[in-house]
């Protein structure tokens, strides 16, 4: 089976895609673009796009985010592998504490379901201005989680693949009312069985 994946925010507006070429990634050392840009201000909410461990992570210049491991494994080119998912470029909680991360304060990886914030976003590390840059890269397990390798890392975009064609086009506001009514379905049908006995 292929990944699901929600979208990353309520208003999900696309300035960047995948791919596309620019002297500041082959300056890097990548062929375009590793990811998608996604319009957002900071502050903008940001949320899991699928269940997973989630780990919280600064880049050597300066670069807030968030990298979410799933728990299942997908086909991805004939492969069945694990996927990471990254969510740059959000708030630094010295900085910004109404905007911290639920994920900063912790210590390794930590359980999010689909639909769970993750951060805010901002304009943190490599950035031109606010907004969320997502990737997604197919991974393999090591020892522990911290040692999740790239399967594609060679492939010119640091591992990351094209994220568009596995979105289902839901968003994190669907996504919690959808467990809000099934919240209130188990309810309802916990007190159906007590009453019928």
């Amino acid at each position: 089976m292929k990944p699901e994946l929600s979208y990353p925010l309520n208003d999900p507006i696309i300035t960047q895609k995948f791919g596309n070429i620019n002297p500041m990634y082959t300056n890097m050392g990548m062929k375009g673009h590793s990811g998608i840009d996604f319009y957002a201000t900071n502050g903008t909410p940001l949320y899991a796009t699928h269940d997973g461990l989630a780990s919280y992570q600064v880049d050597g210049g300066g670069g807030h985010g968030v990298v979410v491991i799933s728990h299942d494994k997908f086909n991805i080119d004939n492969v069945d592998t694990k996927i990471k998912t990254v969510y740059w470029h959000m708030c630094d909680p010295l900085k910004q504490p109404n905007f911290e991360s639920p994920v900063a304060d912790k210590t390794g990886f930590v359980p999010v379901n689909n639909g769970d914030l993750v951060g805010y976003a901002d304009d943190t590390g490599l950035s031109t201005g606010s907004h969320l840059h997502f990737a997604l890269k197919p991974v393999e397990e090591g020892e522990y989680a911290g040692t999740w390798m790239n399967t594609q890392v060679g492939n010119g975009y640091f591992g990351a693949i094209d994220p568009m064609p596995y979105f289902d086009k839901s968003t994190p506001i669907q996504i919690q009312l959808m467990k809000k009514q099934i919240g209130i379905l188990s309810t309802v049908i916990a007190l159906l069985k007590k009453i019928l006995g």
